[in-house]
């Protein structure tokens, strides 16, 4: 999610010079700080439901906050892979992280739940 997140930034900043002082409320900044959140709140929904069968709420808990704030660190991959590869090499980032998504959701459905 964050990927995609930075490449809107991305798009959004094409073609425009750059501002002579930062703005919370452009259009940018709104999509880079609401997007991140959005990612964060994301990751962490996901690994709550992922971690349901161990049926433990404060494990689930503590693990999806984990998770989440672990999702705004890997988030900090996608400015290297920006400045060396570009928006394509973004949207080529999200494309190798939902194909590794899919595959680990099959792997996971695939086993037994605990009882």
């Amino acid at each position: 999610m964050q990927g995609l997140v930075t490449w809107a930034v991305r798009t959004l900043q094409q073609g425009r010079p750059a501002q002579a002082t930062p703005s919370l409320t452009s259009g940018p900044a709104l999509v880079l700080l609401l997007g991140t959140v959005a990612g964060i709140l994301t990751a962490g929904v996901a690994a709550w439901r992922l971690l349901a069968p161990i049926r433990n709420p404060w494990r689930q808990a503590m693990l999806a906050m984990i998770t989440g704030l672990g999702s705004f660190m890997l988030s900090l991959v996608t400015l290297p892979i920006d400045r060396a590869f570009g928006r394509p090499g973004l949207l080529g980032l999200v494309a190798a992280c939902a194909v590794a998504c899919w595959l680990i959701g099959r792997r996971v459905s695939a086993r037994p739940t605990l009882a």
